[in-house]
């Protein structure tokens, strides 16, 4: 389905395609892979229909439609057959109760009722305070109608969006460096730097490349500084095409990935820049092996910019701090963006996210840029908080729970929320849904950005009805050129598009979803690709690269809440050692924290699934402590205000000194968090900086108490256990 701007509530439709997209050869990997794990599913019509339901109650009007004089048995098989098109899962719908009226026919099927009269079908539901969603509901009424023989008009079509117009983000800041030269460009903390020293340094920087004869990709590592940014500028100004990473990142992963892009295509050395040519490399969260990198050229990231400024989430009245890590492609929009825009980078002092995040909400007018993990660890420790300066928060990479939304509003009354959705193989985001007001039962993503196209097709490339369940498909001016020196993959997920557009292609995001009121609403992915924290993550690949370990029978990779949990079969408890060291020099650097855990073997249930449930029993061992390790650590067990900290964010019961944060499955994220709450419980002032190599338990007990004296964690630890917290 195509959906552009605010076009949905006037025209709920989907545009019709030509038999051109059947061409499409069927790699795209449309099926519906399930996995081998037993899990429960919502088998209720209502949980199935997740995503249609509001707060609100706005009855449909229906759908014009004669067939009140149908026989039951054909209108029970027309609603079952129609519903197949809406529900989530694979178990078949049941056949709805059909008895006859004074006008017609009523079908009921778990609290959906189809109605029937001379002149209209009509469908209604509710589940508890829900309301199904009126043009869902209209959909289903129609596909029911339409396979009575009614003749039902085809929906109308959405007009094609016109191309965004966009300049190059070079000639855009090269504009700014002449209109307003002393305008400040980047900032951190007292250090500014205005676009006319900025362009100036970046010409030179362009120069330094061409006399070094650079390649056509070079790796910049960021290190939060304004040098960082005069770099990028640089590499961009030469023509060439940039791999932003972190400075501290020194993983095998960063390595190969680096490697990877610099051993191919040398420069040409020509500056005369076209929009084909490469902007930057971003490499896909979750891959290993030979690296995935995302190639985004230069018209798709002027494009990006111009949707950021014509919205006004970038520019000049924006403060905008760059809380993302340069592996995410948020930073895009919160360097090139602000550029781009006129606006000034805001370039935070450290990597503390949740303290930088906590001092910008003082800041009047402020848009914070993150991901819905990071700040539900903001709202964790900072309920002594209470927001009362205006700003907007974009929050993406991950679905956006409506609890989340609810517990921020209390917070921040003033704020605007908006939901930014989009792989990094549409330079960042591709819907967005402008203001969330949690409505709904599961929030939307909303509408394509400018420029860009949302399609919802099902596996055989044909558009669904409004509202059923099918495949995002992104087109238009935001999807990538595809994957560096990769072919293959390109191939199989950059299609041909069917639009008016010569030459158009569209991205398969492997993401289901459906249209509503609201826009698209996100239902989950379609293979076994989930986000953690932000991150992209495979988890049959990562379990198919386990099992290829020597001594590893056999694993099981799960989401689980803040982190991935790893379970692989053997019988050497020496094997969890190997495997972090694989994940650690394999996998991107966020997942080095993945807990590990042990079982001599896998439990299955008896069609052969693994038994999810007996499976968090079985584990025997896990990279944790030994049990020579904690008699010994008996003897000096850690403070107890510490053990009530740790056992809260990660989990750990009766923790020791010796307990490591790794082992636990801490992530940076939680390591954060720990921290947060050592500033905001031990009114200690401590930063990410002094723990930075400090894993274990007894490294910030110590730590701690060269800031605060015993007596201090001795009247806290009581305060907490009144409390009961």
């Amino acid at each position: 389905m195509e959906r552009r701007g605010s076009d949905h509530r006037r025209q709920p439709t989907v545009r019709a395609r030509s038999s051109a997209v059947h061409r499409i050869p069927s790699g795209a990997g449309l099926h519906d892979r399930r996995g081998d794990l037993e899990m429960s599913t919502h088998t209720e019509l209502s949980g199935r229909l997740a995503g249609s339901w509001l707060r609100t109650h706005s009855r449909s009007e229906g759908v014009a439609a004669t067939v009140h004089d149908a026989e039951h048995s054909v209108v029970s098989d027309a609603v079952r057959d129609a519903l197949e098109l809406f529900v989530l899962g694979e178990q078949p719908v049941e056949s709805p109760r059909v008895h006859g009226t004074d006008t017609g026919w009523v079908a009921e099927i778990d609290g959906l009722v189809v109605t029937a009269d001379a002149h209209h079908v009509v469908v209604d539901a509710t589940r508890g305070n829900l309301h199904l969603d009126p043009l869902v509901a209209a959909s289903i009424a129609r596909e029911t109608a339409r396979r009575l023989g009614a003749d039902i008009a085809e929906d109308e079509q959405v007009p094609e969006a016109e191309p965004l117009e966009h300049r190059d983000v070079v000639d855009r800041i090269r504009g700014h460096a002449v209109t307003f030269g002393h305008r400040t460009a980047v900032r951190l903390e007292n250090n500014s730097i205005d676009y006319a020293e900025l362009v100036a340094a970046a010409e030179s920087r362009a120069d330094v490349l061409d006399q070094a004869h650079a390649g056509e990709h070079v790796v910049v590592r960021f290190d939060r500084s304004i040098d960082t940014v005069v770099n990028l500028l640089g590499v961009l100004v030469s023509g060439r095409a940039y791999l932003l990473q972190s400075a501290r990142d020194d993983s095998g992963y960063a390595s190969t990935a680096a490697r990877f892009v610099s051993a191919h295509a040398a420069f040409s050395g020509d500056r005369i820049v076209r929009g084909t040519a490469a902007a930057y490399v971003q490499f896909t969260s979750g891959t290993t092996g030979t690296p995935k990198a995302i190639v985004v050229e230069r018209a798709q990231l002027a494009a990006y910019c111009a949707f950021l400024e014509a919205e006004g989430l970038c520019g000049p009245d924006i403060t905008m701090p760059t809380l993302s890590a340069p592996e995410f492609d948020a930073i895009v929009k919160q360097i090139w963006g602000q550029l781009a825009a006129g606006g000034t980078v805001v370039l935070t002092e450290t990597d503390d996210v949740l303290r930088e995040i906590e001092t910008a909400t003082t800041v009047p007018d402020v848009a914070i840029n993150t991901v819905p993990t990071v700040w539900r660890q903001f709202l964790d420790v900072a309920t002594h908080l209470s927001i009362a300066t205006p700003g907007t928060l974009l929050l993406g990479g991950e679905a956006l729970d409506p609890d989340l939304v609810e517990r921020t509003r209390a917070v921040w009354p003033s704020v605007r929320i908006v939901n930014l959705y989009g792989p990094s193989e549409c330079t960042s985001n591709a819907v967005w849904l402008r203001e969330v007001d949690n409505g709904r039962d599961r929030t939307a993503i909303g509408d394509a950005i400018r420029g860009s196209g949302a399609l919802v097709l099902d596996e055989n490339f044909d558009p669904v009805p409004f509202g059923a369940v099918g495949s995002l498909f992104v087109t238009g001016d935001s999807v990538s050129r595809g994957y560096h020196g990769d072919p293959r993959k390109t191939a199989a997920v950059f299609l041909p598009a069917d639009t008016a557009v010569p030459g158009a292609r569209m991205y398969a995001t492997g993401d289901r979803v459906r249209a509503t009121t609201d826009g698209l609403v996100y239902l989950g992915r379609e293979d076994a690709q989930v986000k953690v924290n932000g991150v992209r993550v495979d988890l049959e690949a990562l379990r198919s690269d386990l099992v290829g370990l020597d001594g590893v029978g056999g694993a099981v990779v799960l989401a689980g809440e803040g982190g991935v949990d790893i379970v692989v079969e053997s019988p050497d408890e020496s094997v969890l050692v190997a495997v972090r060291a694989h994940i650690a020099e394999n996998w991107r650097r966020e997942l080095a924290a993945s807990r590990v855990r042990r079982v001599e073997s896998i439990p299955r249930t008896a069609t052969g699934k693994v038994d999810a449930s007996k499976l968090a029993t079985d584990v025997t061992d896990s990279v944790e402590l030994s049990a020579q390790v904690q008699s010994t650590d008996a003897a000096n067990p850690p403070h107890r205000v510490l053990e009530i900290i740790w056992g809260n964010v990660l989990g750990a019961e009766n923790p020791r000194r010796a307990t490591s944060i790794s082992a636990l499955g801490g992530d940076s994220m939680k390591q954060l968090k720990l921290i947060a709450l050592y500033r905001r419980i031990l009114k200690v002032d401590v930063s990410l900086e002094d723990f930075r190599q400090r894993d274990s338990l007894g490294d910030h007990e110590d730590l701690l108490l060269q800031r605060v004296d015993r007596a201090h964690l001795d009247l806290v630890a009581g305060s907490l256990e009144r409390t009961g917290r």
